[in-house]
């Protein structure tokens, strides 16, 4: 998943990214070579005033980026790094995963420590599938964004010659970048910028593209990395002053069209603003493993702290998801006594990231 880098360096004071491994053989002479890799995990645990919370959770309410694993195996990856940070003195984690019906149930976390677990499934937002051509793609959407996407695309082609470009780091520095987000609609901080130029311009297997005027006027960037067969769009920067032709919708129609000439299969849009495609997109289900700690200190968190954030009576700015995770209706925790592991349960091993300006 090449987006990892781009999320552990993104991560923000607050939070602390963890990386975790779970290896088939712990003591092979190199650990962490693909061979031996069934699984990783990325984790973020949080601070308060600078102190370890003990409170691990997934980054991304979607799901996609938390489980990195073949969607068979999600499940069990996503319950052996849980169990392996409860050892680790962890009071609550919430790992998400995908689960597309592939995945076997999740199985029961077994730990040498008492806790309680729960598991929850809902709705994720899913991805498209890229057919062979741009064209058969757009008859897969709902009649009026399909016509959105032809209309506004001829409607700016009218207006100015267009061209795309594969590859914006090549020919945009940094500084004009800035510059562009400071006149694009929605702009991010510099730093946030400067975060995302360095993951997606030099990172293997990330992208910038963008579209800009035969005249030398850039009007969009898109970044978001590959894997396989699967685009991710992360990040779409959009120039102001070109409202009446959804800048957002013509760009998505080029880039479209440059990934499905590549040979994606698969397009996903990682977070952002909804656009009128994603109601096209193919559903998916998340899955949210919870475990917490037999201990005061986890059992204030989830039945009295979460409820109250859950309700903005506690403003906290940064992941509400965590506190309507743990404070869903009908929500199931069951206690789990202490057992020992599995002999041949493969062994977690986690490294602890470190976010980065």
């Amino acid at each position: 998943m090449h987006g990892v880098e781009h999320f552990i360096r993104g991560a923000g004071r607050a939070m602390t990214p963890y990386l975790l491994f779970v290896l088939a053989d712990a003591n092979a002479p190199i650990p962490l070579a693909p061979d031996n890799i069934l699984g990783a995990a990325l984790l973020h645990e949080f601070q308060i005033l600078g102190i370890r919370s003990g409170v691990f959770v997934t980054e991304g309410k979607d799901g996609m980026r938390s489980i990195i694993a073949p969607a068979e195996s999600r499940a069990f990856i996503a319950a052996a790094v849980s169990t392996a940070l409860l050892e680790q003195q962890a009071q609550i984690i919430v790992a998400s995963y995908i689960d597309r019906g592939e995945s076997a149930p999740a199985p029961q976390p077994l730990s040498s420590r008492a806790f309680h677990w729960a598991a929850t499934t809902r709705p994720a937002p899913g991805y498209l599938p890229l057919a062979k051509t741009l064209d058969q793609t757009l008859q897969t959407l709902n009649k009026k964004t399909r016509f959105n996407f032809r209309y506004y695309r001829r409607l700016l082609e009218a207006e100015t010659p267009l061209e795309f470009v594969p590859d914006v780091a090549a020919v945009l520095s940094l500084p004009d970048m800035l510059a562009l987000n400071r006149r694009s609609l929605g702009p991010i901080p510099d730093d946030v910028v400067v975060q995302r130029h360095h993951t997606f311009a030099r990172t293997p297997g990330a992208f910038i593209c963008g579209l800009r005027t035969q005249a030398g006027e850039w009007l969009a960037l898109i970044a978001g990395w590959r894997q396989d067969e699967t685009t991710v769009l992360k990040w779409q920067l959009n120039l102001s002053g070109y409202e009446k032709f959804s800048i957002v919708t013509v760009a998505r129609s080029f880039w479209m069209e440059h990934e499905i000439a590549l040979g994606s299969k698969v397009l996903r849009i990682d977070g952002g603003t909804s656009h009128a495609m994603n109601h096209s997109f193919i559903p998916e289900n998340a899955v949210d493993l919870m475990l917490r700690r037999k201990s005061l200190r986890a059992y204030a968190m989830v039945k009295i702290a979460a409820p109250l954030v859950a309700n903005r009576k506690i403003p906290v700015a940064q992941n509400n998801f965590l506190a309507k995770t743990l404070s869903s209706p009908g929500l199931h925790w069951r206690q789990q006594s202490p057992a020992a592991m599995h002999k041949m349960q493969p062994e977690p091993q986690y490294v602890r990231g470190t976010p980065s300006a």
